[in-house]
């Protein structure tokens, strides 16, 4: 089977966080100059202006939005994660809070 630049894209946009370049080599058979290879490929895709960037530390290559539109991504996605508790979930806090240690 013939490995692909799209599928080292694909594994790392479901993968969200960091993937060891080791692994992807191991998984998809590829050499290290393969690998290398459409790391630089996917590295020149990403790179300018792109909305997406590839990053590489550590052995582990990751996507990550550009920082250049980090207020607009923050903008739409700040909202989303500031949701107000519900009064139930405040009582039970509450209830954890005071009778600590909870053990059910």
């Amino acid at each position: 089977m013939e490995i692909s630049t799209n599928i080292i894209e694909a594994i790392l946009f479901a993968a969200g966080n960091a993937v060891p370049t080791d692994l992807l080599r191991e998984k998809l058979d590829l050499t290290k100059a393969q690998m290398d290879s459409m790391v630089r490929q996917l590295e020149k895709k990403y790179s300018g202006n792109c909305g997406i960037r590839l990053l590489i530390f550590n052995h582990k290559i990751q996507l990550a939005t550009n920082p250049d539109y980090k207020d607009q991504v923050g903008a739409v996605l700040n909202p989303i994660r500031e949701k107000e508790f519900t009064r139930t979930i405040l009582e039970c806090a509450a209830i954890i809070a005071y009778k600590q240690p909870i053990t059910r």
